[in-house]
């Protein structure tokens, strides 16, 4: 049983937090806030927040198929919704001007625009979206056989967990622009996040 239903239901106790999966999308509206906000096209063509798509939730049955489900949801939500039109044209290409996939352009853009003091959290931010696509590729190139694995549920927090933290990253550095700074965020950002 879900913790903070539980709490809820069973205890009566009122909750004080959000779901990992709210908090995603939540972060994900707060982004394209702080971009238009900040005079720019939107970072991600589509937000979800307010109608999470099919397959978005923690897994009912911890089999391959649904942790695979998810993830195919959860790369489509994150990087292949993310709006080439927000880059400049120059980082739309490499050296040889090919087009660059959406993760090469947000990881060029950041690198440009945002130099950390110390610690540099662009890995945070780009890592797990390259193993969600990584995930997500994988059926595509092997045949597996649909399994039962309890340890399905502890892989998709961690993946949903990293991917949130990559985005409650790069809205902390979007943040920082002094032409977002007029811009109101939910409150729900403040929330703790819950697992699920």
């Amino acid at each position: 049983m879900v913790g903070d239903y539980f709490r809820n239901a069973i205890l009566g106790e009122w909750g004080e937090s959000v779901s990992g999966y709210q908090a995603l999308l939540e972060e994900q509206a707060a982004i394209n806030q702080l971009t238009t906000g900040a005079g720019m096209p939107p970072l991600f063509r589509e937000t979800f927040e307010q109608d999470p798509p099919p397959a978005y939730h923690p897994l009912l049955i911890p089999t391959l198929r649904a942790y695979l489900e998810f993830v195919n949801v959860l790369d489509k939500i994150l990087s292949q919704n993310i709006n080439l039109d927000f880059f400049p044209q120059p980082m739309r290409t490499d050296d040889a001007r090919k087009p660059r996939g959406s993760l090469s352009a947000l990881e060029t853009w950041l690198r440009a625009r945002w130099r950390p003091a110390a610690h540099d959290p662009v890995p945070e931010i780009i890592e797990p979206l390259k193993a969600i696509r990584a995930e997500r590729q994988r059926p595509a190139h092997r045949i597996e056989a649909d399994r039962y694995d309890i340890s399905y549920y502890d892989q998709q927090t961690q993946v949903l967990h990293d991917a949130w933290n990559g985005l409650n990253l790069l809205r902390q550095i979007l943040a920082k622009n002094p032409a977002a700074r007029a811009v109101r965020l939910s409150s729900v950002l403040d929330l703790p996040v819950s697992p699920y």
